[in-house]
């Protein structure tokens, strides 16, 4: 009778698996150290709520979501480490630039001083192609949720994901403006909620920033920034005017007679 039992919840327990495919996320995989040393992880109050991408020496871009809220004073970034734990070297937030149009999922962080490159960290060029192309394979990195939001991984992962047809994301999710484009995966490959600011990156160029997304492993698109369409405002403001405050005058030459 007891092998019968528990042949009988062995079988359920195998029916619910295969009826719910995507009941845990199965994330990325852990990526390799300095493998995409434009990854921020951005902070507040010394605590990771976000990521980010180095796009020059002085700024960052990520998703409004992240940091829309956040005093400036409490920002930092923290670059040159795939861990949440140790390493990497911390840069402060010198301004917060968010899109004036309050439904754009974008911003810029300034850092206070120029940001060192090297072989650890460096920035990431931003796309001059609109990408459109259903199955266009897409890298995404960040710190993802292994489970529902339940539990943030130490290390960087990395996920390999699909550009999803425009269309077919409208017919099936409904209208999401051409500022945004749909990504979609078997089950279990995409990352979380809690990586807003990610990178989506193809051919080692900045195409996209992790934005909305769902449930972890439920088999729905996820919807991300497209960069493209805000090239413009991007190069607008990542020109840093000089501080009047510190400039200095010609010098003074005297004439002699």
């Amino acid at each position: 009778m007891a092998k019968q039992i528990l042949l009988l919840l062995f079988c359920i327990s195998i029916a619910i698996i295969n009826a719910h495919p995507c009941a845990y996320i199965k994330g990325g995989t852990i990526a390799s150290e300095a493998a995409y040393r434009y990854q921020v992880s951005i902070r507040s109050n010394g605590t990771h709520i976000c990521s980010g991408s180095i796009i020059d020496q002085r700024h960052i871009l990520t998703s409004r979501y992240c940091v829309g809220t956040i005093l400036v004073k409490d920002l930092s970034v923290i670059a040159g480490t795939n861990s949440l734990k140790e390493g990497g070297i911390i840069y402060t937030a010198k301004k917060i630039i968010l899109h004036e149009d309050l439904s754009q999922d974008i911003a810029l962080i300034r850092t206070t001083e120029d940001i060192n490159f090297n072989s650890r960290i460096e920035p990431i060029s931003i796309t001059d192609k609109d990408y459109r192309d259903d199955g266009t394979p897409i890298l995404i990195t960040g710190w993802g949720s292994l489970l529902d939001g339940t539990l943030l991984t130490e290390l960087l992962q990395e996920v390999h994901i699909r550009l999803f047809d425009q269309d077919q994301c409208v017919k099936r999710y409904g209208e999401i403006g051409e500022s945004k484009f749909c990504t979609i995966e078997k089950c279990g490959t995409h990352l979380c909620q809690i990586d807003i600011g990610s990178p989506l990156v193809v051919n080692n160029v900045l195409i996209g920033i992790k934005s909305l997304g769902y449930n972890c492993g439920l088999d729905r698109a996820d919807i991300h920034v497209r960069i493209y369409h805000y090239i413009n405002w991007i190069e607008i403001n990542t020109i840093i005017e000089p501080d009047p405050t510190t400039t200095t005058s010609a010098p003074v030459t005297k004439e002699c007679f």
